[in-house]
């Protein structure tokens, strides 16, 4: 994929974590999977149009879980073709960076989120606030970053993000999220899993679909005793596909979409769920040792982010007043026939607010 552009990153905005994990996804470099990763989270309640998916702890948990699964590809492509040891690097997110100071943003990410994105949130209110060419877009967006920076990323903030991590839990539930394209796809595809009524009446379903069922609310309860085993979530997951697929084995390589597509409907459900949370948990394992170890070796390089090195200002900068930028802005938007009058006084609150904020 081509590099992320400056147009292209101006244009970034919050929809969902899924629509965030697949475009992350689809990045090949990693400077600009830390920069859409940043400008999405600073986008984060800016628009009013989008009911943010998940708390503002979650989603910068889960986009150190992402850029821990980018480290972890890095780092088994450099093992297999470098010869150099990074056991005495464990806080490096990138191997393949000329200058350490390149790594610097993503290893404060994962060291320090609530440090690191509240800087953010300041240096992008400060480049807007002199931006030649604003949009009502960068009005809401300004405003956004003052209040993450001034309301969110407070002391705590660090430690709602890490208790997140203390079980696989939560992510294997976003990872099956984000395959599926949102957090309603799930709950859709755990409910064409139960069968029918009369399945459900009669208790007719198979002993290895029952066994899946209950790994997966032992799985998914924090007072039982396989809360988070992935372990007996893997196993469970295994012996129903199976039960389906008789001369399937695991290691053979999970069941093609063909295949499954073969199935009764309630059936191929559950095989399709199976292949998620193995697909999932593999994911998952991929950073199981190296995310702690990695978040630790970066916390304790307390970097401060004044000393991450800042490309030129992602907006223009001439120093030219926003107030009288937006104001134009306001003449061609009032001049317009499609434009809502409450959209023209939501802006002018948010002018009055830049203003005063700015010191204009």
């Amino acid at each position: 994929m081509p590099r992320l552009t400056k147009e292209e990153l101006r244009n970034v905005t919050y929809v969902s974590m899924a629509d965030f994990a697949h475009r992350f996804d689809e990045m090949d470099d990693i400077n600009d999977k830390v920069a859409f990763a940043t400008r999405y989270v600073l986008s984060y309640g800016a628009s009013n149009d989008v009911e943010p998916d998940y708390s503002i702890e979650e989603v910068v948990h889960i986009v150190r879980m992402k850029l821990a699964d980018a480290s972890a590809e890095l780092k088994e492509r450099f093992f297999e073709e470098s010869e150099t040891d990074l056991e005495d690097y464990p806080h490096v997110v990138n191997p393949y960076v000329q200058n350490e100071a390149e790594d610097l943003a993503a290893e404060m990410i994962m060291g320090n989120p609530a440090g690191y994105f509240k800087g953010s949130a300041e240096k992008l209110a400060h480049d807007l606030s002199n931006s030649s060419k604003p949009n009502k877009n960068d009005a809401d967006l300004y405003y956004n970053c003052k209040r993450l920076a001034g309301l969110i990323f407070v002391d705590g903030f660090n430690k709602g993000v890490t208790d997140l991590e203390k079980s696989p839990v939560f992510d294997i539930k976003v990872r099956m999220e984000n395959r599926l394209g949102s957090k309603q796809a799930l709950v859709n595809s755990l409910d064409a899993t139960k069968g029918g009524f009369m399945s459900r009446l009669f208790g007719t379903s198979s002993n290895a679909y029952k066994n899946l069922d209950a790994a997966y609310k032992a799985f998914n309860n924090p007072n039982h005793v396989n809360y988070g085993d992935m372990d007996t979530m893997e196993r469970a997951s295994n012996q129903y596909l199976q039960h389906v697929f008789p001369s399937w084995k695991p290691g053979d390589g999970l069941p093609k979409a063909a295949d499954i597509a073969k199935l009764g409907d309630t059936q191929k459900a559950r095989a399709q769920f199976c292949v998620n949370m193995l697909t999932s948990i593999e994911e998952e394992r991929a950073i199981e040792e190296d995310f702690p170890s990695l978040t630790r070796a970066c916390e304790n390089r307390n970097i401060d982010f004044s000393s991450i090195p800042q490309p030129n200002q992602e907006l223009d900068d001439n120093q030219v007043n926003f107030q009288a930028a937006l104001g134009k802005d306001m003449e061609e938007l009032e001049d317009s026939k499609d434009i809502n009058p409450n959209e023209i006084g939501a802006i002018k609150e948010n002018q009055q607010e830049i203003s005063q904020e700015a010191g204009m």
